[in-house]
């Protein structure tokens, strides 16, 4: 409850509650590797990067083979501008997870900040024509990472249409930012009834 608690809380623009709550969350169950992603995931959403990368290295500490450590580092590192080493933590999350389009979004953003467009590209396509079904959302994330804008904008949409609940971080990814000047950028965060438009 106060994992998710917090999720909601960051997404609508209090971010010191959902980091209050999160905090706690990890009180009640410090051994948690899930806690503790989710604690790393808040973390990042609330622009807290550096913490987000401690609490990543907690999580490798306990258990090398959890994925969620190098992915939830991988986050930080790119918004921290250290790109290859950010490289570095997805590659070693999608040998965990070979199959997750949540890892190879997040691989297309690393890659692209490392000036890798055209690895990023591929991974992009071979996500957009898989016979496996893939998130919307994920698209969404891994065109605006290749620069598809009307691509990512048809994915968003779809995705709203889905209910999808990664919706609720649309205003506090980092990874979005070269939209948010975009007139449909502002669509979006309407037609979900963000809370951060009060801001």
């Amino acid at each position: 409850a106060h994992e998710w608690l917090a999720a909601n809380l960051v997404g609508s623009g209090f971010i010191e509650e959902g980091l209050r709550e999160i905090r706690r969350a990890e009180e009640l169950d410090p051994l948690s590797l899930r806690t503790k992603t989710l604690v790393a995931w808040t973390t990042y959403q609330a622009g807290e990067y550096s913490q987000a990368v401690a609490k990543a290295n907690e999580i490798i500490e306990l258990d090398s083979n959890y994925p969620q450590g190098y992915l939830q580092k991988g986050h930080a590192l790119v918004e921290l501008g250290k790109t290859g080493e950010a490289v570095s933590n997805f590659e070693k999350a999608l040998r965990l997870m070979p199959e997750s389009d949540l890892v190879k979004f997040s691989y297309c953003f690393a890659l692209a900040a490392d000036n890798r467009h055209l690895e990023a590209r591929k991974i992009y396509d071979s996500m957009k024509n898989s016979t496996r079904y893939v998130k919307a959302i994920f698209l969404a994330f891994a065109a605006v990472a290749v620069g598809e804008f009307d691509e990512a904008f048809g994915y968003f949409n779809q995705s709203v249409e889905d209910f999808d609940p990664w919706l609720v971080w649309l205003a506090t990814e980092p990874k979005l930012k070269p939209i948010h000047s975009d007139k449909r950028f502002l669509e979006l965060l309407k037609r979900t009834k963000n809370p951060r438009l009060r801001d």
